[in-house]
């Protein structure tokens, strides 16, 4: 039977649905909705009055008969009670087309409070129910050859609360049966799902509440918290769902697990449980983050990986040295800094004895050649020229920042001219503490101008100084001036000083003329400047609007942003005469179209003894929110006019701020407040925000009662008060300004109250916007599941330590036998250890999960101090994981015999490090006798017993459920091969072997006779290319490994002397064996990684990389990639090049990866000319020059690269020069891809206008575009999204970030 879908009324016409449990509260509403459908219901239930009560209602709400509702009494803990159900159903309707199984009760507590018969009823009824009602009915389905049942669970089915272990375990026991059930009777049409509802209401609730000392308010509100619905479910919702679930509208849905939960449980995260899970990307980023001495400490003892991953110049350092003693640098420098000097991408001495202790011990030379950034506070200035001079010979250095704290005389003018004389450096702060120094400098001889772009001066200086510091940069785009000082000589014109490129300008504490500033304006002649910031101290004459009018259009024609701060001092005698002529003349002078126009704002900011008068660019408050609008995606198509100011609501130009601040010029008192009281009769303030915490209720009431014209009210800090307690006084202020305000935008900021927020919303009854800040101001606040939490990630002795002195709550969590504790000990730990023993490990040994010592130093002193205390017997019954990181052999056969009676003991790692030679046969016996065990791993400090392949038969005889083998390494045997029937591994689905060194033929044999159904093998070999046989390999999988889903395969050659005969021979080998179809269905991908000394032929399945990010580009099966690493093995000679030329000639490469930072421009061309059919091109730190500086040999192959090449793909990392990406677009005129890893924010704006103006000359196929940004922001996206705009270059693109990465994207 059909049902027309679009009739939505009539579902379940004539169907029969048969429901259990149906008096229970959502069965009552399931039965209702069915009924509505048209459909047939038979009513099962223990209690007939429940029933009856059910079937009065049904048919009282629908104004029907009971034709269609057959009610039968029903035990679904008897099986003759079913079968009598389901009889007398069939004697009613002859068939049955649904089963509801929604019968359930409910046992909560503690696994050693729930007694045997509990856990024997509760299975009765909420499983063993659930089955034999299945069994009973489905042979009625399989007759007709279709059917739905439906099994009610629960989220706590899914997720583990505490004290609800019965309830849990049988509601997770439904979602297994729902599986195998679906399984079962799929061949017979029959459909078989789980719904799992969350928190639902009922009326059980309000019993359910009180076991758990809450209202139903505080119940459900503390549900809602996890629901991105904010609200509980309703029965209605589940009886929906099920309608859908069982009707004809989804015929494919069988075994599926519907939550319907409101998102509850929906927050699951991927778990890496080991860091060898993560990619190598990954830890590079992990790593990013961390300073050095951090990498070195945390990650040195680590293995190879981590090793290679640390010493590769790949990995470039960050140093910032925190020194409070002189013990640690010596050391520091010795071994992290100097040896890696080549590496230090930044230094960050922090503090005077940094400064001092480093230079003590090292010396900045040419050495530090990738060093791009300094910080030196602290610097003594009589240090400071021997430094900077040393700064020279320093080729990458782009950001110098210093900071002086000598409080005496010194001039500054033997100071710049070094600084100055830094060949690349683009960024420089000097900040002196000094307050009297004088700037004396030389004019600019040679044309020897500086390279700085952004520079800030913080400390004093005067116009004419500063004029005399200009004329020296040239290409300066940022200035910042910090206490700029009025001269005592008049100012001094000088034509020369230009600054074309100037773009920003911030002035602060400017205590010059108006006069004088207007000249310098006019002296620079920055024509381009965008964004102009000035702090003025008392001066008035800075209030005339008409005069900023004209200098901005004559002189700063092109200015977007414009931010001006006046500071008026009050008199002491006059402060209320200052205040209001001061007001008068700000507010008249900046209110004509120019400002309007260029939506230029107004403020006004009283202190007790200072106004701020300010004018600023519109800039988004909260004030402004309507809409939160917060996306990281901007596409062009969406944009509207503005993206900065919604359409809704814009601030007033008129809006003029009162701001009572917490600073040393506000004393919150009473006549202050009347002052301002008086003040106010003259402005008309628009918002008031107060950022005092010594506001008082009753301060607040009364500046409220005189400023009728406020919109906006915003409170950092909330005064706790009882609004009971307010005084008669207050009460009446309260009245008033709750009749007269306007106040529609409220933000309150620590709120710890209910009534603090009660109080505002009785005060401003025309509130439209409500934002709060909630402090947790103790730990009483958190709920115990935000403490269980946070108790997952601490160790089990430091939990005792931190909580165990807290009050009763916190007793009750750490003791509760729902909380288990993993315990790690180190050597560290060890003179604690027999503290912990006795207080935290011997009394809690039954709720131990997880034991962990590593005793990673040679004394091996840890373990054995252990076991003195403690022994693993018995008691420990939850203990599920061993970690045992250097025991002695001696010690480890003792262990194992106790470790027998851990009834679930699943996991076993063991590091024994005896240098001496130990036979371990003897350990693997007891290792296999452990009854629970499910993961083993052992490891030895001696290579005397490598594994070869007979020892590994015999180990296997022992593990016939073994489902994952690794093995590193296994060595040729002197011993022949024998077969052995009765080793079989029939569960074996995973098998890697790295370091395998026997024959092919050998191999083989092994895998034959473990007859295993692999899925996944990796194997890597050094000899014998008789493994570079396609064929051998293909007939071995296809007859010993059908089911095999992935396959890794690495051969590693070392290169003898003929480095060009071993290269040629093994890859034609290599490429002509593994190119039949059964490799290309399989998209098993064959890459070659060359360095000096080795080659590497890899396949493996296909994984994404970045040259496969553009949809339309995806690895190709004859992917060839050259790599030329930066590791031990490569020597990145002239010899190699020439070689691997002859080499390639042989081998189609198709990509080309260089990780050396030593490759020159030279080497480049040179390679690229014989790799013609190259398309991606991937270079980890380009070191590029200008085209033109090319000798002849290397223009000639430039212009054959650039006739030749295909390239449509190119990655380039640390990009510090424009010239750098334009010689690569005119290198690859086919570029598709290209993606940019920028050094600093300013790289982004610059490239992304230079990838515009090629685009239709030299790179017209370019559509997607990358850059990889350390802190890409929002902001970026839309500073792109501007450019691109006004470069009117391509239309319909989309901006995206994910992380750092900013991807622009076009048709």
């Amino acid at each position: 039977m059909s049902t027309n879908p679009g009739d939505w009324s009539q579902l379940l016409v004539n169907k029969v649905v048969f429901i259990t449990g149906a008096a229970g509260h959502i069965a009552k509403s399931i039965a209702k909705t069915c009924y509505m459908h048209g459909a047939r219901l038979v009513l099962g239930d223990l209690d007939p009055i429940k029933i009856n009560k059910v079937k009065e209602e049904i048919i009282t709400n629908e104004n029907n008969t009971d034709d269609r509702i057959f009610v039968v009494k029903l035990d679904v803990t008897n099986e003759t009670s079913i079968q009598q159900a389901v009889q007398a159903t069939l004697d009613k309707w002859n068939t049955i087309h649904v089963l509801l199984n929604t019968a359930a009760i409910v046992t909560l507590g503690n696994i050693e409070e729930i007694s045997g018969d509990d856990w024997s009823h509760i299975f009765d009824v909420n499983v063993r129910g659930y089955a034999l009602t299945a069994k009973h009915i489905a042979p009625i389905m399989k007759k007709q050859n279709s059917g739905s049942i439906v099994n009610i669970s629960s989220t706590l089915g899914l997720i583990a609360i505490p004290n609800s272990t019965p309830y849990s375990t049988t509601k997770g026991a439904i979602i297994q049966l729902t599986r195998n059930l679906a399984l079962d009777l799929g061949p017979f049409n029959i459909r078989v799902n789980t719904i799992i509802p969350g928190s639902i209401d009922s009326p059980g609730r309000t019993q359910l509440a009180k076991d758990n000392n809450m209202t139903i308010e505080e119940m459900n509100e503390k549900c809602m918290e996890g629901s991105c619905l904010k609200r509980i479910g309703q029965a209605e919702d589940v009886a929906n769902l099920i309608v859908f679930v069982i009707s004809d509208l989804c015929p494919f849905m069988t075994g599926a697990n519907l939550v319907i939960d409101g998102a509850t449980s929906s927050d699951e995260r991927t778990l890496y449980t080991c860091l060898e899970n993560l990619s190598n990307e990954v830890l590079y980023e992990i790593l990013e983050y961390l300073d050095v001495y951090d990498i070195h400490k945390s990650f040195s003892n680590l293995n190879n990986r981590l090793q290679n991953l640390i010493t590769s110049s790949s990995l470039l350092f960050r140093i910032k040295l925190e020194l409070e003693s002189k013990s640690l640098p010596e050391y520091l420098c010795q071994h992290v800094i100097i040896p890696n000097s080549h590496r230090i991408r930044s230094l960050h001495l922090t503090n005077q004895l940094s400064v001092d202790t480093f230079f003590n011990h090292c010396t900045i030379d040419s050495t530090f050649h990738r060093l791009e950034s300094i910080i030196l506070n602290g610097i003594k200035a009589e240090k400071l020229p021997t430094t900077l001079f040393d700064l020279k010979s320093l080729p990458r250095l782009f950001s110098l920042t210093i900071f002086i704290k000598d409080n005496y005389y010194h001039d500054r003018g033997d100071i710049y001219p070094f600084i100055f004389s830094l060949p690349t450096l683009t960024y420089n702060k000097l900040y002196s503490s000094c307050h009297t120094l004088q700037i004396n400098i030389p004019h600019v001889i040679n044309q020897q101008f500086s390279t700085i772009e952004h520079l800030v001066i913080n400390h004093c200086c005067t116009l004419n100084e500063l004029n005399s510091l200009l004329q020296h940069t040239p290409q300066l785009r940022h200035l910042s001036c910090d206490q700029m000082f009025k001269s005592d000589e008049e100012f001094k014109e000088d034509p020369s000083m230009k600054l074309p490129h100037l773009k920003y300008i911030y002035f602060r504490d400017f205590d010059a003329s108006f006069d004088e500033f207007e000249e310098f304006i006019k002296e620079i002649s920055s024509q381009l400047l965008q964004i102009f910031s000035i702090s003025i101290l008392r001066k008035k004459t800075y209030l005339d609007g008409d005069r900023w009018e004209r200098l901005i259009k004559e002189y700063m024609p092109q200015l977007k942003k414009f931010y001006f701060h006046f500071d008026q001092y009050f008199d002491d005698n006059n402060e209320q005469i200052n205040l209001n002529d001061s007001t008068n003349e700000f507010i008249n002078q900046f209110s004509s179209p120019f400002w309007i126009e260029r939506k230029l704002f107004r403020e006004i900011q009283i202190y007790s003894k200072v106004s701020t008068f300010s004018i600023h660019s519109y800039r988004k408050k909260w004030i402004d929110r309507h809409e939160h609008m917060n996306n990281d995606t901007y596409s062009k198509q969406n944009s509207t006019e503005d993206n900065y100011i919604t359409n809704q609501e814009k601030t007033d130009h008129h809006m003029i701020q009162l701001t009572i601040g917490n600073n040393e010029y506000t004393t919150l008192d009473r006549p202050y407040i009347e002052r301002l009281k008086s003040a106010a009769k003259a402005i008309q303030f628009t918002h008031l925000d107060i950022d005092n915490d010594g506001m008082s209720i009753k301060m607040l009431l009364d500046i409220l009662s005189s400023l009728p014209n406020i919109e906006s009210l915003k409170l950092s800090f909330i005064p706790r008060f009882p609004l009971e307690s307010l005084s008669i006084e207050d009460v009446k202020n309260r009245l008033p300004v709750s009749a007269i305000n306007k106040i529609t935008k409220v933000k309150l900021g620590q709120v710890t109250e209910k009534q603090q927020i009660q109080f505002f919303i009785n005060l401003c009854p025309h509130m439209q916007y409500l934002e709060i800040s909630i402090w947790y101001t103790c730990l009483e606040n958190l709920s115990n599941e935000v403490v269980y939490e946070i108790f997952e990630y601490l160790d089990g002795c430091d939990i005792y330590k931190s909580f165990s002195n807290l009050n009763i709550r916190l007793q009750n969590l750490i003791i509760s036998s729902s909380l288990l504790l993993r315990i790690e000990l180190d050597p560290l730990s060890k003179h604690l250890l027999e503290h912990h023993c006795q207080h935290v490990i011997i009394p809690n040994s039954h709720r131990i999960l997880s034991l962990h010592l590593a005793d990673y130093w040679k004394d091996q002193l840890l373990i054995d101090a252990f076991f003195n205390h403690c022994i693993i017997d018995s008691s420990f019954q939850r203990l599920e994981s061993i970690m045992l990181k250097g025991i002695k052999t001696e010690k480890l056969l003792t262990t194992l015999f106790y470790l027998k009676f851990l009834p679930r003991l699943f996991s076993l790692t063991m590091y024994i490090k005896d240098y001496y030679y130990h036979d371990p046969g003897n350990i693997y016996p007891l290792i296999f006798s452990l009854p629970t065990l499910k993961y083993n791993r052992l490891s030895r400090s001696t290579h005397t017993r490598e594994i070869t392949i007979p020892h590994l038969n015999s180990i296997l005889h022992y593990t016939p459920q073994l489902r994952h083998l690794y093995c590193n390494p296994v060595i040729d045997s002197n011993e022949e091969f024998k077969n052995d029937l009765a080793m079989k591994l029939p569960h074996l689905k995973s098998l890697y072997i790295e370091q395998f060194y026997e024959s092919f033929d050998e191999f083989e044999m092994f895998i034959k006779e473990i007859s295993s159904p692999l899925q996944i093998l990796n194997i890597t070999v050094f000899w014998g290319k008789a493994y570079l046989d396609s064929n051998g390999w293909e007939r071995l999988i296809k007859e010993y490994m059908p089911g095999l889903e992935k396959f890794y395969f690495h051969f590693n050659h070392m290169i003898h002397d003929d480095f060009t005969k071993d290269l040629i021979d093994l890859s034609n080998g290599f490429i002509n064996q593994f190119n039949s179809p059964f490799w290309v269905e399989r998209k098993w991908f064959r890459e070659i990684r060359i360095d000096y000394e080795n080659i590497d032929f890899s396949i493996h399945p296909y994984r994404e990389e970045w040259i496969d990010l553009h949809e339309h580009m995806k690895s190709d099966h004859r992917i060839m990639q050259l790599i030329i690493m930066n590791n031990q093995f490569t020597e990145l000679t002239w010899r190699f090049i020439k070689e691997l030329k002859c080499a390639s000639k042989a081998i189609h490469f198709t990509h080309l990866g260089i990780e050396d930072d030593s490759m020159c421009i030279h080497m480049l061309l040179d390679t690229l000319s014989s790799l013609p059919n190259i398309k991606s091109l991937k270079l980890s730190s380009p070191s590029i020059f200008p085209l033109k500086s090319l000798p002849i040999e290397d223009t000639e192959n430039y212009r054959s690269v650039l006739a030749i090449n295909k390239i449509t793909q190119v990655k380039l990392g640390q990009a510090t020069e424009e010239q750098e990406v334009q010689f690569f677009i005119n290198l690859c005129p086919h570029i598709e891809y290209l993606e940019v890893e920028c050094v600093s924010d300013t790289d982004v704006p610059l490239l992304m206008k230079l990838i515009l103006m090629n685009r239709r000359a030299r790179i017209p196929n370019l559509c997607y575009l990358c850059f990889i940004k350390p802190m890409a922001d929002d902001n970026m996206i839309r500073t792109l999204a501007m450019i691109i705009d006004s470069e009117r270059v391509i239309d319909n693109y989309t901006i995206q970030r994910s992380g750092n990465k900013i991807s622009v994207h076009w048709k």
